[in-house]
């Protein structure tokens, strides 16, 4: 990242307008036939996603679910969301360095109870952003090629089918 101040910008203008879509089809669909909902989001984006998650409120996460493809906020805490792709409870870069305040979240990076039914985390292992690890740095061009070459249709549609039938939890 050559700019890590237009990188955490461009996260929170992301979240901004995420925030903006919702709160509008929200408004539009008020009256309780509001469609399942799944936000997802891939690597900066999943982390994007992982935020808007935590804004939202029990009335607006009824019906809403979340795709969070090699997201960097992963923690390793199993049982606190629907895990698929190899690495299967693992810590992403920001849970291994520490970095939380730089992308935004304030608290546990632990997903609050409430979300953690709702969301399906997809990681491969040895990706250099969800599955991160310090004893992986020598082999850190096969990390970025995991992270940026290995996620799968099959995947996307097989975390698709878990969150949409978890959207009603």
């Amino acid at each position: 990242i050559s700019d890590p101040l237009a990188y955490r910008e461009s996260m929170d203008i992301g979240l901004s307008k995420l925030k903006s879509v919702f709160d509008g089809y929200d408004k539009r669909c008020k009256g309780g036939d509001r469609p399942t909902i799944i936000v997802g989001g891939y690597s900066q984006g999943a982390a994007v996603v992982n935020r808007f998650a935590r804004t939202l409120n029990d009335r607006q996460l009824k019906g809403t679910s979340f795709i969070l493809v090699a997201d960097p906020l992963r923690t390793p805490d199993e049982g606190t969301y629907v895990a698929t792709g190899s690495a299967k409870y693992s810590g992403g870069i920001v849970w291994a360095t520490g970095r939380k305040g730089y992308m935004g979240v304030s608290g546990a990076l632990t997903l609050p109870k409430p979300l953690a039914p709702r969301s399906v985390s997809v990681c491969n292992t040895w990706d250099i952003v969800c599955d991160f690890n310090y004893l992986n740095l020598p082999t850190i061009s096969t990390g970025i090629l995991v992270h940026t070459d290995s996620y799968t249709r099959d995947q996307m549609r097989h975390a698709a089918a878990i969150a949409y039938t978890r959207a009603s939890v």
